[in-house]
């Protein structure tokens, strides 16, 4: 509801912010090793659309970013960008940083946010 309020204050009303509940004494994934168990609770935001003649499009996420400047909202981590060429070079990409951070899964999308999916993290699942 705060987002809400400073969003009416600043007569964004064609905006709609889309983010995850987490961190605290949420059950979340039920993971015990879930590094928001350790954050307050809060909201990490990891998209924003528009109305455009009554219909919710999908903005970018530098548009994201670019509000972000503007009113203070946290967003998800952005953990690496780059050009791949297939499936397999995502996957290779995602599972590293897996090694490297135990999350529950990695959302993947165009810089146009047209397509989005998300990568499991496979041993993350196992450890519930």
């Amino acid at each position: 509801f705060p987002y809400l309020q400073l969003m009416d204050i600043i007569s964004l009303h064609n905006i709609i912010l889309r983010g995850e509940l987490n961190g605290g004494n949420l059950k979340g994934s039920g993971n015990k090793n879930n590094p928001s168990l350790k954050e307050p609770v809060n909201i990490k935001f990891f998209g924003l659309d528009k109305f455009e003649n009554g219909v919710s499009v999908k903005d970018t996420w530098k548009n994201l970013i670019n509000l972000s400047d503007e009113i203070p909202i946290d967003l998800v981590k952005q953990v690496f960008r780059g050009r791949y060429n297939s499936k397999e070079e995502i996957l290779i990409e995602c599972n590293n940083y897996f090694k490297e951070c135990m999350i529950e899964g990695i959302v993947i999308r165009t810089p146009d946010s047209s397509f989005s999916a998300k990568v499991m993290n496979l041993e993350y699942d196992s450890e519930k």
